[in-house]
């Protein structure tokens, strides 16, 4: 009984040393973003998409998407505005510049009185 019992122990502490410890490596490569309203960003956390990016090798392509879908009319459907940005990871600041210049031309667009804030 001693035997089994230490023959099980050696094959299972076994079995524990033969497990392979694998490195898992991600990249975010889009990250879209949906609203009802451009006043959705306001809450929006922009330091979170260089954290993100950090994640990424440098030469890691990005891309950044916003989309605004407002209600026309009761008659007409959805109005649907995208702005996307491409580029590598270690730009994340320049295509932050610039999804925030073009979200605010779609919110010159959709008559909403927000300034997004280009800091």
């Amino acid at each position: 009984m001693r035997k089994l019992i230490v023959l099980l122990f050696i094959t299972w502490v076994s079995f524990g040393f033969a497990q392979e410890k694998k490195k898992i490596d991600f990249s975010v490569n889009t990250l879209k973003y949906s609203m009802n309203s451009i006043k959705e960003l306001r809450n929006f956390n922009w330091k979170n998409l260089e954290k993100i990016a950090s994640f990424n090798g440098k030469g890691t392509k990005v891309r950044l998407e916003f989309t605004l879908d407002v209600p026309k009319t009761k008659e007409q459907s959805k109005l649907m505005y995208t702005y996307a940005v491409e580029g590598k990871s270690e730009d994340i600041n320049d295509l932050i510049t610039s999804a925030k210049k073009g979200l605010n031309g779609i919110k010159s667009v959709s008559k909403d009185k927000i300034k997004i804030d280009l800091r």
